[in-house]
């Protein structure tokens, strides 16, 4: 359909956002439990941070499909805050297990583990 763009299309345009979104990395204390309440704070702000970027950008930027791709995100971005509230963010959504916190923190968005997001990868390409 014209006008609108790939899911990865959409994905490479909101990592552009990312280098204007940089923060400190997380101070993993030896021994800490992962995704406690300290890591599912520090990743709501992480988010709520670029839901601001980004709703500030759709306000600037008036090309309907940028608006179309930000809305998409902010939506992305709701749906984990809701899963940070349920204990849901930070896992697999393939395998379950912990997702990376350094690939957290370089795409707090992401919802596959590194071994999955890979996996899918070869598929689609074989596809």
């Amino acid at each position: 359909m014209p006008g609108f763009l790939t899911k990865q299309e959409q994905l490479a345009r909101a990592k552009t956002l990312q280098p204007n979104l940089r923060v400190a990395p997380y101070p993993l204390e030896p021994g800490e439990a992962y995704m406690n309440a300290s890591q599912r704070q520090y990743f709501k702000n992480i988010l709520l941070n670029w839901k601001h970027v980004i709703q500030n950008k759709l306000y600037l930027d008036a090309e309907p499909d940028l608006a179309n791709n930000y809305n998409q995100l902010v939506m992305r971005i709701n749906k984990i805050l809701l899963n940070i509230l349920t204990r849901e963010y930070g896992f697999c959504a393939n395998c379950e297990c912990g997702i990376d916190l350094h690939r957290l923190e370089a795409w707090p968005i992401a919802d596959l583990c590194l071994t999955c997001q890979k996996q899918q990868e070869r598929k689609q390409k074989h596809n």
